[in-house]
């Protein structure tokens, strides 16, 4: 039996996706003069967002296949279509509804190039593969309407009314890779470190207090115990930047101090 990890949506990344889709939309509308002004929102498939997909499966205009194989559906209400005919050709609301649905033949291939454009640009850049013509019409299959499916709706306000989009787990997979883990800092001198850090001549070693005379005397592995809350890995260099030995600047059995020792 062959089980579906369980796959989760991050915040962060349907932010990132969200706002990907709407510089989509933004220079949609741009190059198609409408000005519709609404927003994009990315989120993992639901349930109830199944309905959108499974009720019109009359025609091809329902999905797009895609380079890796995998399928992304769409939802467009007659009344988007409707209302973003009468944007384009500045029909009144009687003009652009006829009996068909359309002002006129010439206007209903205009807006279904206009929607097209849309949602191929939306797919396409979130999804980074070439969108292919459709080979083949199904039904998105409802395991991906589960939670955990990795499935991704996107809904795009166009006007008054809201467009969507179903992109599977395999369509988003790139989303999910794991960035590379940040380089650690490297050593920094004490001078750095301590750089805009007031540090007293008078210290303690073992709760003992040092004269300036004691102080000279201390050797590796010797802990100066420090006020200042601080945590880094440090370098000791002499004037000449000759590296001495190596430090932590940070704690000693509960005490904030600065421990010496032996230099590679």
């Amino acid at each position: 039996m062959n089980v579906s990890p369980y796959l989760l949506l991050k915040n962060s990344v349907a932010k990132a996706i969200s706002q990907l889709a709407g510089d989509c939309y933004a220079k949609w509308a741009v190059s198609w003069k409408i000005d519709f002004k609404g927003a994009q929102v990315c989120a993992s498939a639901t349930p109830a967002k199944a309905d959108f997909f499974l009720s019109d499966l009359s025609g091809s205009s329902n999905q797009r296949h895609l380079q890796n194989g995998s399928t992304a559906w769409f939802h467009i209400p007659d009344a988007l279509k409707n209302e973003l005919e009468q944007s384009i050709f500045g029909l009144s609301n009687a003009d652009a509804t006829t009996e068909n649905g359309k002002h006129s033949v010439l206007a209903g291939k205009v807006l279904a190039e206009s929607l097209d454009e849309l949602i191929n640009a939306v797919i396409g850049s979130i999804c980074q593969l070439e969108v292919l013509p459709e080979t083949a019409i199904f039904p998105p299959p409802a395991h991906l309407f589960r939670p955990g499916s990795g499935a991704l709706v996107c809904e795009l306000s166009v006007g008054h009314h809201t467009l969507r989009i179903l992109l599977p787990a395999a369509a988003i997979s790139h989303w999910r890779k794991s960035q590379p883990a940040s380089p650690k800092p490297g050593l920094m001198s004490l001078k750095a470190a301590l750089k805009n850090t007031p540090v007293s001549l008078h210290v303690e070693v073992s709760d003992a207090e040092l004269t300036l005379g004691y102080l000279a005397t201390l050797a590796i592995g010797d802990v100066l115990k420090l006020p200042n809350k601080l945590d880094h890995t440090l370098k000791v260099l002499t004037d000449d930047n000759v590296a001495v030995c190596n430090a932590h600047l940070g704690s000693s059995s509960g005490a904030l101090a600065i421990e010496l020792v032996k230099s590679n």
